[in-house]
């Protein structure tokens, strides 16, 4: 079977997820916060060197999700230097060899309306929906603190545009966006393990118009 499609592009955001191999919980497997702080190093330093927009991210014990956009067509460069780097750390301290990911990065291209607070939305109800916390606000190794109250983090996040461009930079009006996000669901376009697994995320329209901008055949 061959590789599924990716395109590379630097206007509309990409959801972003790796998972491990056969699932297993190896990032769950380091003591305290080592994971964390190995994690957060390595996607900073890829922030620096390929100049990624990372606007939100979660990380689960046997995979992680990141919204971000590029300023460069460099997405594959990135999540090999990413998921190498992670390797290469997590595997030493374990004592463990061979991969640590199950295969390539998903990416999905996302249309900057409703459908991006979709997956905003699912990325954050990721520890909800296993079995983790009963409501997103109380995992810590996400973003998600950062926007609802203004919580110190260590990822070098970037402002997120595409929510600044709807309500402005006034911090209480983005609080409110995101304390409400999971209260709101009617109206939200679903996302699940079908959504994620195509070219991109928005309507008919989004999607042929990503089409035909790469030239690729329309969706059967």
């Amino acid at each position: 079977m061959g590789r599924p499609l990716r395109i590379i592009q630097t206007e509309y955001p990409y959801h972003i997820m790796t998972q491990t191999n056969n699932r297993n919980f190896h990032l769950k497997e380091l003591p305290g916060k080592k994971i964390i702080k190995i994690f957060v190093s390595v996607l900073n330093e890829a922030i620096r060197k390929y100049h990624l927009k990372v606007f939100h991210v979660v990380l689960m014990d046997n995979h992680y999700h990141l919204i971000l956009k590029l300023t460069e067509p460099n997405l594959d460069k990135a999540f090999q230097y990413i998921n190498s780097q992670l390797a290469r750390k997590i595997n030493k301290l374990l004592g463990r060899c061979g991969h640590l990911w199950k295969d390539r990065y998903r990416s999905l291209i996302i249309s900057s309306d409703e459908y991006y607070d979709s997956c905003v939305r699912y990325i954050y109800q990721n520890p909800v929906r296993a079995g983790i916390c009963k409501h997103p606000m109380e995992y810590d190794r996400s973003t998600l603190g950062f926007y609802a109250f203004g919580k110190k983090i260590d990822v070098e996040v970037s402002e997120d545009d595409l929510i600044v461009l709807r309500l402005g930079k006034d911090r209480n009006r983005i609080r409110r966006y995101f304390l409400t996000l999971f209260t709101q669901i009617a109206g939200l376009p679903e996302i699940g393990s079908r959504e994620l697994r195509k070219i991109c995320f928005g309507s008919p329209g989004f999607e042929e118009y990503i089409r035909s901008c790469f030239s690729l055949p329309r969706a059967g």
